[in-house]
C-alpha cells in the first residue's frame, strides 16, 4: 500500500502524471501488481485525503487538479527518500556526525552555493613596500 502511494506521489512530483489524468481502478491496478483491490482502495483513500487524487463517480480515480499546486507529494517523496537514506546510513554504522558531514558534502555538490564573482584588478589593493 505504501509503495502505491509513494509511486503515485513520485509520479506527480516528477510530472510523469499530471492533474486530470485518470488512474487505473483499484481492480485494474490490483491485478497488474498482484495485490488485492482492497489494498489499492486503501492507498487511494489515503492519497485522496492528502489531496493528491480525487474520485469521479462512475469514471474512477484521477490526479487532483490541486495535486501539483500543493507540495505535499514532493515533500512526501523527498522526505521518504531522505529517511530511507538516513536509516541505511545508521544500519551501516554511520554516526550523526558522519551523516552531517556526508549530507553537507552532497548538498554542496548537488546544490552549489553561488560563489562570489572572480576578483578584478580593481578589487585588489597593493600593499605598501
Amino acid at each position: 500500500m505504501e509503495q502505491i502511494e509513494r509511486q503515485v506521489m513520485e509520479d506527480v512530483a516528477s510530472g510523469s502524471i499530471r492533474p486530470g489524468e485518470r488512474l487505473p481502478t483499484p481492480g485494474e491496478l490490483g491485478a497488474e501488481l498482484g495485490v488485492s483491490p482492497g489494498a489499492v482502495e486503501k492507498a487511494y483513500r489515503r492519497l485522496a485525503k492528502a489531496g493528491v487524487i480525487e474520485s469521479r463517480p462512475g469514471v474512477g480515480p484521477f490526479i487532483a487538479e490541486t495535486a501539483v499546486s500543493s507540495q505535499h507529494a514532493l515533500y512526501t517523496v523527498a522526505g521518504s527518500t531522505i529517511a530511507s537514506a538516513l536509516n541505511r546510513a545508521r544500519r551501516l554504522g554511520c554516526t550523526r556526525g558522519d551523516v552531517e558531514l556526508l549530507f553537507r558534502h552532497w548538498l554542496d555538490k548537488i546544490f552549489p552555493r553561488k560563489s562570489a564573482p572572480p576578483a578584478t584588478p580593481s578589487d585588489q589593493t597593493e600593499s605598501p613596500s
